[in-house]
């Protein structure tokens, strides 16, 4: 008698509810005093919009000690997986 199975799926659904972001433009894209060397941090809506409502200080204060890694926690691997 033959078997027969079936692979199991997982899914999962998240709801987003925004999206922050730690870009480098090498140029200011905005006017925001929140910039480490050419880095930028912004905040958007999940509809995609700017949310000025975000405290983007916690991003710039976090990552203002890696000033010596480019403002990059993980600039150690990113470095080793560009060689």
């Amino acid at each position: 008698m033959a078997s027969h199975t079936s692979p199991t799926v997982v899914a999962t659904v998240a709801t987003v509810l925004g999206v922050r972001l730690h870009f480098k433009s090498g140029r200011a894209l905005t006017k925001s005093p929140l910039r480490n060397g050419e880095w930028e941090y912004r905040a958007f809506t999940a509809e995609k919009k700017p949310n000025e409502n975000v405290k983007l200080t916690a991003c710039f204060e976090c990552h203002k000690p890696t000033a010596n890694h480019d403002f990059v926690y993980s600039y150690d691997k990113l470095k080793s997986a560009g060689q």
